[in-house]
């Protein structure tokens, strides 16, 4: 049994989006949650857009490979 990873990035502007990535293969599962935040601090809108992604109902396997992930995050 494997982890999500909950990968955060900043793209233009202010968009702030989060991923999954499988521990077992790297597959990417993108775009599970976004959130555009002009004005707020760089830490603030990570903070805000972890928080969420943290909500985010995730698969319980890999598409890819088939690991079960338990829909849970690291």
């Amino acid at each position: 049994m494997a982890k999500w990873d909950l990968i955060i990035t900043k793209h233009y502007g202010d968009k702030w989006q989060a991923d999954l990535s499988c521990p077992n293969c790297e597959f990417v599962k993108y775009n599970i949650w976004s959130g555009f935040f002009p004005n707020f601090p760089d830490d603030m809108a990570r903070s805000i857009t972890q928080k969420y992604a943290e909500k985010v109902k995730t698969p319980n396997y890999c598409e890819n490979c088939g690991v079960y992930n338990n829909g849970e995050m690291d």
